[in-house]
């Protein structure tokens, strides 16, 4: 598993590859190296140790493991820095580097704090790796060093790296004119703990894997330790919350005055677009320059090399940098602020010439529309666009939530394995009472959804009776976890998005109450003739952690998912390389 994430945080911070690109600044004109007007260069590759501040637990300085490549030419050459995801390490992100450094860039990477061969213990982008960063931003920004245009540097993260660049946003440093944030969190505990559900086998992998020592050295503050165990048992939440918060940007919205570009996926196991979404909010909102990219990129079960998308991708982030950092007049700054790329959660295909949503309004990018969910009872029922007060309540009670294939990180695999092995699939576990499926007639016309879905229930829970003559507890717990399908006419059902929602024991009181919450983001078009599901379920093991208080809860009618509305669907797919003054004929 631990190589299965790396490889594919690596194929996540391949995105922002830059290429060369000649022009004039902005605000005066400049020649030479500053802007590229050479490339491609040749480069050198240094190694080097740059201190920081903090000691290890024991006292010992650290010194992060850096390795410095340096355009050959007369410079001053802009700056890059790169921060790698989890478990990576100042060796990975080749082809990044390479192609930023020979499209003219002084290009730094560094092994965080507890990772590679930088000691030191892992902070989850705390205090200490925060300075860290800031340390190796100064580096890389002296000419003593390297050969650099001081205060025109840029920074590109994926994953845990993401966490740094926002950060690194944050910090004010000006010596940073932008930062590009991918795949990442806005919020570590929405990320990993949505509306109060743990994405159990998501942590507990990374968690496993980031103990990479092998030399008996201790890489985890004890905090960290702590945070993991207290978030495991399912005790004190609100603790695990503050921590996780306090290396996050929510709420600190306010400190960023540098231009950020987000690129998250809607298939993203890990960290949704939800995040991202929120944060391009937030930011254009202030009036800082801020664009937003939502598609098939990221963590499993999104692909994060090749392809159409991809190739798009990189033109993107290579404008952003380019305008921000050199100054170059390209227009990026003055495109659509958001695109969507339609997106299916598993085996996605990145080359798929479908439609693009791109709009400039903020969240949530269109008019909701909200389907009522009108059960049949026995676990079925029906997606109506017309209230049914009179409806069933559906019941759900505490179990597996019945499809074990769709585990982001190893079910799909796992699902055709089985199937060719023993040539039927996976069995399905669920039952009527840990699964409810409601859908759609058939679509009159293809309908277009993007951005974030709400699900607007009405739930009464009720602990299962156990027959013993012990009291039951007066506020009761539950967990709801609703999936998006397309359906063919077939019967083929195609998984879109999903959500996580839960209450502890403790959080409400017995009796009717509301359950609403913000599904995770996602883009696709239903084709004519093909049907929408919703399904609610009590647990998604193993991707989730299931509730530890056995539960049975109604939802009942008046119930409702808010569709999210979509502006701008026809536009084409992956339009012609933006022009500007900067593209070479």
């Amino acid at each position: 598993m631990k190589r299965r994430l790396s490889l594919t945080f690596a194929a996540v911070l391949m995105m922002a590859g830059i290429v060369a690109a000649p022009a004039a600044q902005a605000d005066k004109p400049v020649t030479g190296d500053r802007v590229g007007v050479n490339a491609p260069y040749a480069y050198t590759t240094r190694d080097v140790r740059i201190p920081v501040p903090n000691p290890d637990l024991l006292g010992a300085p650290v010194t992060l493991d850096a390795r410095v490549l340096i355009p050959t030419g007369t410079g001053p050459f802009a700056g890059l820095v790169i921060n790698h995801g989890y478990l990576g390490s100042k060796s990975g992100d080749g082809e990044l580097a390479e192609s930023a450094a020979r499209a003219g860039y002084v290009v730094l990477r560094y092994s965080s704090r507890g990772f590679g061969d930088t000691k030191g213990q892992v902070d989850l982008v705390g205090p200490k790796e925060q300075r860290d960063l800031q340390t190796a931003v100064a580096w890389l920004n002296n000419p003593d060093n390297v050969p650099i245009w001081v205060d025109h540097l840029g920074q590109y993260g994926g994953s845990y790296g993401g966490a740094h660049a926002l950060a690194l946003a944050r910090s004010g440093n000006p010596a940073i004119r932008t930062v590009i944030a991918a795949a990442t969190w806005t919020d570590a505990y929405a990320g990993l703990v949505p509306n109060g559900v743990l994405k159990m086998a998501y942590l507990s992998g990374f968690y496993a894997a980031g103990r990479q020592r092998t030399d008996g050295y201790n890489n985890y503050e004890p905090a960290v330790d702590a945070m993991y165990g207290r978030v495991m048992s399912g005790v004190d939440y609100d603790g695990v919350k503050q921590y996780m918060q306090d290396r996050s940007a929510v709420g600190k919205w306010d400190a960023v005055k540098t231009p950020v570009f987000f690129i998250q996926g809607l298939n993203d196991g890990l960290f949704d677009g939800n995040a991202a979404i929120d944060g391009f909010q937030q930011l254009r909102q202030r009036g800082i320059d801020t664009r937003l990219y939502l598609g098939g990129v990221g963590h499993p079960p999104a692909r994060g090399g090749g392809g159409a998308e991809i190739a798009r991708v990189f033109d993107q982030a290579n404008q952003w940098l380019d305008h921000y950092v050199r100054g170059i007049d390209n227009g990026i700054d003055k495109a659509a602020p958001i695109e969507f790329a339609r997106t299916q959660y598993f085996d996605n295909d990145t080359d798929d010439a479908v439609n693009r949503v791109s709009a400039s309004r903020r969240y949530p990018f269109g008019e909701q529309q909200q389907l009522n969910l009108c059960s049949s009872g026995a676990g079925r029922g029906t997606l109506s666009t017309t209230p049914c007060p009179d409806a069933a309540p559906t019941i759900l009670v505490s179990g597996s939530g019945g499809d074990p294939t769709s585990e982001p990180v190893a079910g799909a695999a796992l699902g055709r394995e089985f199937a060719k092995q023993l040539g039927r699939p996976v069995p399905s576990t669920a039952t009527p009472v840990d699964v409810a499926t409601f859908d759609t007639p058939p679509l009159a016309a293809a309908t277009t959804f993007a951005g974030i879905p709400t699900m607007k229930l009405s739930v009464l829970s009720a602990p299962p009776s156990t027959g013993l003559p012990v009291p039951t507890s007066a506020a009761q717990a539950f967990q709801i976890d609703p999936k998006v399908y397309d359906v063919a006419p077939d019967g083929t059902a195609r998984l879109i998005t999903r959500g996580a929602f839960a209450r502890q024991l403790g959080e409400s009181a017995p009796g009717v109450q509301p359950a609403s919450f913000d599904a995770f983001a996602f883009a696709w078009e239903f084709a004519a003739g093909h049907r929408i599901r919703v399904t609610l379920s009590s647990a998604d093991v193993p991707y989730l952690r299931p509730s530890s208080t056995p539960f049975a809860v109604a939802v009942l009618p008046g119930s409702a998912v808010a569709m999210p509305g979509a502006e701008d669907a026809t536009a084409p797919l992956w339009p012609a390389r933006l022009r500007g003054k900067s593209d070479r004929p």
